[in-house]
């Protein structure tokens, strides 16, 4: 009986510890990706102390992407992700409160229904074109190889780099799923933050922003994969 016991305690702690392994990724890429998110709204609030979160999130991507890229140049890729950190000591320079976004309780279930999602989307292996070949691939080759792609006739060597380095510095923390992550949160960060806006001037058409994203293909499916698009609509609704 005693044996029977203890082989059924292994068994047990077997199951866990192979559940914990299974989990342990996706535990990091979360903590790397609230790492960077907090880093972003804080380096953006190192300028802009009472910028409200996503304001101070998009300046933080913005300055991040810009002193990355004179790092990257002078072969320093190994310190973009100390970057992070002073956005960290920008969250703790004064003490005032990181204002979350105001909305009402059946948009708070939304938005952690959708971030369940994406979560499990970031585990799931990458399909998109663009992503393979020029998202995801110019993180990890700045990162790899310490260097940006130089030369007129380098395919990727003459587009836009600054959030391209924001993700490097992501990478670098931890792998190409925890980009997706942060990516895809991104996005979802777009939209709460347009249904916050709209909810401020008519409550009852914040939920209008809700059903267009999750009627449209083409919405839905930019949260589940990496791109810059997302990037540029937020930047482009918060300047408006």
């Amino acid at each position: 009986m005693m044996t029977e016991c203890i082989a059924l305690l292994s068994m047990l702690l077997v199951g866990l510890s192979t559940d914990w392994v299974l989990f342990t990724p996706i535990l990091m890429s979360i903590a790397v990706v609230v790492g960077a998110l907090l880093g972003c709204i804080g380096m953006g609030r190192w300028l802009f102390k009472d910028a409200g979160w996503d304001l101070a999130l998009c300046f933080g991507l913005g300055i991040i992407g810009t002193l990355a890229l004179p790092l990257a140049y002078c072969g320093c890729m190994v310190a973009l992700p100390g970057l992070f950190v002073v956005g960290w000591l920008g969250l703790l320079r004064a003490p005032y409160e990181l204002n979350l976004p105001k909305l009402s309780q059946g948009h708070w279930v939304m938005i952690f229904g959708l971030t369940l999602f994406l979560i499990w989307n970031s585990t799931l292996p990458v399909t998109d074109t663009d992503a393979l070949y020029y998202h995801l691939a110019l993180p990890r080759h700045f990162w790899t190889e310490a260097h940006l792609l130089h030369g007129e006739l380098h395919p990727n060597a003459s587009r836009p780099l600054l959030i391209h380095l924001v993700y490097t510095a992501v990478y670098s923390c931890s792998n190409l799923s925890t980009v997706l992550l942060f990516c895809s949160i991104c996005g979802l960060g777009t939209w709460v933050s347009i249904v916050q806006m709209v909810e401020e001037y008519n409550v009852k058409l914040a939920w209008v922003v809700w059903a267009v994203v999750l009627g449209s293909y083409s919405l839905l499916e930019q949260l589940t994969v990496v791109s810059l698009n997302m990037m540029v609509l937020w930047f482009c609704v918060l300047a408006y």
